[in-house]
């Protein structure tokens, strides 16, 4: 696995450019071919969850590179997969994996 390079950008904050996994699907195809459901289901959270986390790191860098600071009231994640919302009331359930919305963990 290659690790992104570490760039500093203005006033010494530290950018690190977020990579896919480029065998993310293989990881899927091997666990599936080996029967692994809790396997597949991890990898599944797991990805499902960095597409969120980019997102967020989009956004956010954007914002400061705007020069704003980007505005989060509430962060509630998921404690079973890492689904991650961003607002004051979270989904009635995790549209991830399912898990009721009122058990989120605000962060």
């Amino acid at each position: 696995m290659v690790l992104p390079q570490k760039t500093v950008g203005e006033k010494g904050r530290v950018n690190r450019p977020l990579k896919r996994r480029k065998n993310e699907e293989d990881d899927k195809a091997i666990t599936r071919l080996q029967g692994e459901k809790d396997a597949q289901r991890s990898i599944h959270y797991a990805i499902e969850a960095e597409k969120i986390h980019a997102e967020l790191y989009k956004s956010t860098k954007e914002e400061v590179g705007n020069g704003k600071g980007m505005d989060i009231s509430d962060i509630c994640i998921c404690p079973v997969c890492g689904y991650t919302y961003v607002g004051e009331n979270p989904p009635a359930k995790c549209p991830v994996c399912g898990f009721p919305g009122e058990k989120f963990v605000e962060f």
